[in-house]
């Protein structure tokens, strides 16, 4: 099967009409020649597949991170890669995305990519050979890029914001959205780690994924301000404290006066009485975790004297 790999800007794309046509956002798909991916809905396809063909040359290449996604629903990501901070990350070349549609290494004229499962059953299963060619196709075999693959799956390693850091520093991150009743239990062995983004069923990983990439994108260089990222939630094991904003009084409600004090020291060990206080009332099994400071004893302890 012959391929092209290309980047190209959609607002170069000189038809009308297409919701991703007026973005600035920089990023790769995977066009197969026999057969275009259902990327773009039908009334777009052939247009697509020849303007891009045209357009695909004179673009900067994207570095750095590079997250590839293997989906058999390509379409569901051309919205969510407008996202702002998604966004932004490819623009200041923080981040390439590579959506890579499974059904494109289906064999036959059908496409099919799932079959009934041995030993019988509701549902169908993903089969092995389109999952890990595609795979295969995705990986560049350059020794120099640490590629890191990941399959979503209800069984996988329960998603953190410490897990989300780990693989901001992955060079080639690879996402693999399963679908169906899932996926034949041989493509398992072809990845380094399963992850779950929580205890209940969707009906694929492709929001999975994006729960991830969504999450890795503000932790990239120039995605977001440094201390946007550096005082919420998880990141020190805490809920993040409450935030306010003008009017300082609403329906009777007012801001808390330290916040409005000036004193910065006074400002920060409220907030982190909150983030404590917080953390023990709505998330317990975090606040049991936490490793107490002294710091944090003592503004514990201040905090049960005022009640």
């Amino acid at each position: 099967m012959r391929e092209n790999r290309i980047k190209y800007r959609l607002r170069q794309l000189p038809f009308s009409g297409h919701p991703l046509q007026k973005t600035d956002t920089v990023y790769r798909i995977r066009v197969v020649q026999q057969y275009t991916p259902g990327f773009f809905s039908d009334s777009y396809g052939t247009q697509l597949r020849n303007t891009v063909t045209e357009h695909s040359f004179g673009i900067k290449s994207v570095k750095k991170m590079r997250i590839s996604v293997l989906t058999m629903m390509p379409e569901l990501f051309g919205s969510f890669l407008q996202s702002p901070v998604v966004a932004r990350a490819i623009r200041k070349e923080s981040l390439e995305v590579e959506i890579v549609d499974i059904r494109a290494y289906a064999p036959g004229s059908f496409r099919h990519i799932d079959d009934s499962p041995f030993g019988g059953g509701a549902g169908m299963v993903m089969r092995c050979q389109p999952v890990i060619d595609a795979l295969r196709a995705c990986k560049n075999g350059d020794a120099r890029e640490a590629e890191h693959t990941v399959i979503l799956s209800p069984a996988g390693t329960p998603y953190t914001q410490k897990k989300a850091r780990e693989l901001a520093k992955t060079q080639h991150l690879i996402l693999i959205c399963g679908h169906y009743e899932g996926l034949d239990a041989r493509i398992y062995p072809y990845a380094d780690e399963q992850i779950s983004i929580g205890d209940y069923v969707l009906t694929g990983g492709e929001i999975a994924a994006q729960v991830i990439m969504d999450s890795i994108a503000r932790l990239l260089p120039g995605s977001l301000r440094d201390a946007s990222t550096e005082e919420e939630s998880f990141e020190n094991g805490l809920l993040e404290y409450p935030q306010y904003t003008q009017p300082a009084v609403f329906e009777g409600q007012a801001v808390p006066e330290v916040l409005r004090s000036g004193d910065h020291e006074k400002i920060r060990k409220w907030r982190l009485q909150q983030s404590l206080l917080l953390t023990r009332r709505m998330r317990p099994d975090l606040f049991a975790a936490h490793r107490l400071t002294e710091e944090e004893r003592v503004l514990l302890e201040q905090a049960e004297q005022e009640l």
